[in-house]
């Protein structure tokens, strides 16, 4: 499990890349190349609960199928934005852009606003329609470089211990 925490570890978006998709063989065809195929995960914002010194879903997504280079694009973003390559980046992810995460330098630390698009899910409950973003959740915090790294670090280990590859440069 990949997680991204507040500076005072109280709040922590969190990404968790679970399989990755296989597809059939198919005679006289070459198989895909690991990094085309869709990534499944799941992704959700917790809070820390002192009384019972653990992490807590707010909101969760159950399911979310990520594009094949969609997290290791992640990877290094994240990775460009530590190297003061870039001032900030958005990501957006998920068949239905369930997932929206920026993350911008602000001062000397960084803001991160993590979105979860209920979107799809309600449909698949109520048969209601709605537009991309109308039932999106938005969460804010600020973080600091170190947790930025070890959010990028957890998430190419996951990555690269999918079957078949796919590890990260």
């Amino acid at each position: 499990m990949a997680f991204l925490s507040n500076r005072i570890k109280s709040l922590r978006f969190v990404l968790d890349v679970v399989d990755r998709e296989t597809l059939p063989a198919v005679p006289g065809q070459p198989a895909p190349a690991p990094e085309t195929l869709r990534v499944l995960g799941t992704t959700s914002v917790e809070f820390y609960d002192r009384r019972d010194q653990a992490f807590w879903p707010l909101l969760r997504l159950p399911v979310i199928y990520l594009g094949g280079p969609d997290v290791p694009l992640l990877v290094e973003s994240v990775r460009d934005l530590c190297a003061l390559k870039r001032p900030g980046f958005a990501f957006r992810s998920g068949s239905h852009d369930e997932l929206v995460l920026q993350v911008v330098r602000q001062g000397e630390g960084f803001v991160v606003e993590a979105g979860l698009d209920l979107g799809a899910y309600l449909f698949e409950t109520s048969g209601l329609p709605s537009d991309p973003g109308r039932e999106l959740a938005l969460f804010r915090f600020e973080t600091g470089t170190a947790e930025l790294v070890v959010f990028a670090d957890q998430l190419k280990e996951q990555l690269s211990s999918l079957a078949p590859g796919g590890a990260l440069r």
